[in-house]
């Protein structure tokens, strides 16, 4: 396998990635954030990057894109992502808080950190919304 390119991902991978976080000390105001540990134990680890367990970039965006529609719920939105920033790989074994700041115009700076206050990931979500196709 030429270890240039990034492994595909299956259907079942969309399943194992419900597994794959743990939310923990729930924010008394979703809007300002979210903690979270990576499940250890989760066999998607086992295949990305065997031997040093890394979380793929793809499902830590999808996490804060996610918990960020809960905590400002539209009807069917997505986020378009700028200046994404990965400066750490982020690893099982950590406790991590992710929070969103400067909230304004519908756009929501966010970063992610762990507990000593390393910078792991940060970027600029802006949500697009579709209209309903029911009437």
């Amino acid at each position: 396998m030429n270890k240039n390119i990034a492994p595909l991902y299956s259907p079942q991978h969309a399943l194992l990635c419900d597994s794959l976080f743990e939310l923990v000390q729930p924010s008394t105001n979703p809007e300002d954030g979210f903690s979270f540990q990576i499940n250890d134990r989760c066999s998607l680890l086992a295949e990305h990057f065997p031997g040093f367990a890394v979380v793929p970039a793809s499902l830590i965006i999808n996490l804060v894109s996610s918990n960020l529609t809960q905590a400002k719920p539209l009807i069917r939105c997505e986020y378009s992502l700028e200046n994404i920033r990965f400066n750490n790989a982020m690893v099982p074994h950590k406790h991590y808080r992710c929070e969103f700041k400067n909230q304004q115009l519908d756009k929501t700076l966010f970063s992610i950190s762990d507990d000593s206050g390393v910078l792991y990931c940060r970027g600029l979500l802006t949500p697009i919304l579709e209209v309903s196709d029911a009437a």
